[in-house]
Formats: structure tokens, C-alpha cells, sequence
């Protein structure tokens, strides 16, 4: 298995991949020409393609399958939730041939990605999550909620559909938007608070083989979003038993990240969702010597794998996420209202820190040089 295929060129957890495993494999890459793909830019990358985002389903999956067959992809590895979808269909699996594709089939995936059905599953193995509701079991008492898409994607008239999370503030704004609803596509959960972090494991047959945790420390929308800092942590020993009950139920084989809510040495976070694929942060992991991409690969090929004893407290910067995230805290006028610290510090913290960079990994230097010229007016534009 040398020839490598990553579904997904625009996101840290595919330039993780590249950087992690390039120096053993041939990597390729295969995206979206929307987007800014800072893969492309990787030194250890051997080819890629792009192709438009707005293609249906049928033209994209022939596309992937072309591809596969003229590079002779050994192994093929979805970085994100519509490739991850994609490749545990049966009629994609059934035509790749010998390629191993990274991720479970549609009926195990599914378990895991329905956001309704991971939360109602959790809860029987000790996690405590929000309180949650569909839309027929909600009392329209208790604001403010979130409505939810079970899922963060759909397959839909040969195109993929995008889900959804909207706050709700009051009764009046849920009756504005109750009946364009559907039952078995949402959900409600109340509004929970907490330090963000994450769970990442490696499992087999069901049976955890490593693990590694982060803790979110910024955020590049400061209200709420994706880490722009995050540190290394080990998190309490209930979350890995709980963590492996629930593995062993699923019977998972592969990668996987559990969100939580709270503080990580107590045993009161809040579960919010577990995402069935590599994750954004995937970087620290890397820099605190947890080496995820090439432990999977060791488990595809059937090797032994052991829990890695990885270094704590290693902070991890996405220097472009954190720039956003500095100009966002410049624009807002009741920062106190919020316990944001003062906007020289925020600078001096985002600007001046030493941290390890997201995308500088064994001195692949490219990729964040391009994603801070072309790949912020990009965004912008």
C-alpha cells in the first residue's frame, strides 16, 4: 500500500495527512476548485486534481473512480464529511476495486454521524449531554436552543445538500420556523456552556488502540467556531472508558473525534457530536508526537498499534484562522460583555506567542505561505 489518495485538499486535517505520512507513501489529492487548497502547495505531494463544487453526485463519483483507476490508488482517505459519506456508499465501494477506502460502510458510518442517534447512543454508556428534544417532544418552554441537522450533509436529488444550526431565542422565532421543519431531519437541544474540547481515537474491530485530546483555546470566531489555538491535554480517565463502550457498540474501525463541552478533568462535560473522520486540529496531535495518519495505516495493514504517550500542554497555531480571529475581537464593541481579554493582548498573544504552526510540519513552509497570500484573498473575495 504505497499509493495514497486524500479526499479533501482544503483543510488542515488533509495537509496533516500529506506531511505525516509523505515521506513513506505517494501522496495524491483530490478537491474542489472553489476552494483554496493548501495541499497543493505541500512538498510531499505528487499530483492532484480539482474539480468544480457544483458537479452532481454521479458526475463527482466518476470523476473520483477515473482517477483512482489511472493513478492506482491503494488506499483512499475522506477528510470531510461528504467525501466520508460518499465513499461508504455500496455502489462507490463496489467499484474501487482492491482500494482500500479509510472510513466504515454507510450502515456503521451513519450510527456515528446522525448527530440525534450518537447523543440518544452516548447516554447509555455514562456521557451527559444537553438536553434534547425532536421536534414533536419539545415543550417551546425553556430559550435559548439550537435546531439541528441530524446530519452536516445530505444526498439529495444527485447533490449534495448542506445541514444546519440555528439558535432560537424565543417562542415567537421557533413558531416562524416550525413548519418548514421536518421531523426526521432535525433536532433541539438547549444551550450548553464550556471550554471546548475534543476526544480524537483510533480504533479497530471496536477496540481502541490510541487516543489523543485538545483543548480549544481560541477560536477564530471569538462567539463560536473552529480553533484557531488549541493545546494538548490528557482529559479524564471516565471519557476514555466511556469513549471505548461506545467504540465496542459501533464496532468502529478507523478515525474519529468526540466533541465535549466543559472541563475535561471533571466528568461533567457534555457530549455534542462525534465526527466520523480526521478533524481540524489533527496538526497538534503531530507536534505533540501522536502520529494518527501513519497509526492508521498501520491498522489497515493489520500491524500492532499501541497508545502513544504524547506530550501535554503542546500549543498549536492556525496563524490565519488566528489573524481572523484578532480583527474580529478589534471590531467589537462590548468585549467585556463576552470576558474577551483587551485587544493588545489578544495581539501580542496572536502575533508574538511561540506555538507550533498548523501547517508547518516537518518544514513543509509552503502551504502557510500561500494560504496567508492567495488564501486570505480567497476569503476575502
Amino acid at each position: 500500500m504505497k499509493r495514497v489518495l486524500i479526499l479533501g485538499s482544503n483543510n488542515n486535517a488533509a495537509l496533516s495527512i500529506a506531511q505525516d505520512l509523505g515521506n513513506d507513501y505517494e501522496i495524491f489529492a483530490f478537491g474542489f476548485k472553489e476552494n483554496f487548497n493548501k495541499v497543493e502547495y505541500s512538498k510531499y505531494l505528487k499530483d492532484f486534481k480539482n474539480i468544480s463544487n457544483h458537479v452532481n453526485i454521479k458526475s463527482l463519483t466518476d470523476s473520483i473512480l477515473k482517477y483512482v483507476e489511472t493513478k492506482n490508488i491503494e488506499l483512499i482517505i475522506p477528510t470531510n464529511d461528504r467525501f466520508t459519506i460518499l465513499m461508504s456508499l455500496s455502489e462507490v465501494r463496489d467499484h474501487v476495486g482492491n482500494t482500500v477506502i479509510s472510513t466504515p460502510e454507510y450502515k456503521m458510518l451513519i450510527k456515528g454521524m446522525d448527530k440525534f442517534e450518537s447523543t440518544n447512543m452516548v447516554c447509555k454508556f455514562g456521557l451527559k449531554t444537553p438536553k434534547t428534544y425532536t421536534l414533536k417532544s419539545f415543550d417551546a418552554t425553556s430559550f435559548p436552543v439550537y435546531i439541528k441537522s441530524r446530519l452536516s450533509w445530505v444526498v439529495k436529488d444527485d447533490k449534495f445538500k448542506s445541514g444546519y444550526v440555528k439558535k432560537i431565542k424565543s417562542h415567537d422565532a421557533f413558531l416562524e420556523i416550525k413548519n418548514e421543519l421536518k421531523e426526521d431531519e432535525v433536532y433541539i437541544q438547549e444551550e450548553v456552556s464550556g471550554v471546548g474540547w475534543g476526544l480524537e481515537i483510533l480504533a479497530k474491530d471496536g477496540k481502541l488502540l490510541n487516543y489523543f485530546a485538545h483543548e480549544r483555546i481560541r477560536e477564530s470566531n471569538p462567539k463560536g467556531g473552529y480553533s484557531s489555538v488549541a493545546m494538548s491535554i490528557y482529559p479524564n480517565q471516565y471519557y476514555i472508558d466511556c469513549v471505548e463502550k461506545i467504540l465496542n457498540e459501533l464496532d468502529w474501525t478507523g478515525v474519529a473525534m468526540f466533541e465535549f463541552k466543559g472541563n475535561y478533568k471533571e466528568k461533567a462535560s457534555f457530549f455534542i457530536e462525534m465526527n466520523c473522520r480526521f478533524w481540524g486540529s489533527l496538526p497538534v496531535a503531530l507536534h505533540s508526537g501522536n502520529r494518527f495518519p501513519h497509526l492508521l495505516l498501520k491498522v489497515l495493514k493489520n500491524e500492532t498499534v499501541e497508545q502513544v504517550d504524547y506530550k501535554e500542554h503542546v500549543l498549536a497555531q492556525w496563524l490565519q484562522a488566528d489573524i481572523i480571529h484578532f480583527f474580529k475581537i478589534l471590531m467589537l464593541k462590548n468585549r467585556s460583555q463576552y470576558n474577551f481579554p483587551s485587544v493588545y493582548s489578544t495581539f501580542k498573544s496572536v502575533f508574538f506567542s511561540k506555538m507550533e504552526n498548523y501547517n508547518k510540519y516537518r518544514d513543509d513552509w509552503k502551504p502557510d505561505f500561500y494560504e496567508l497570500t492567495k488564501g486570505f484573498v480567497k476569503k476575502i473575495l
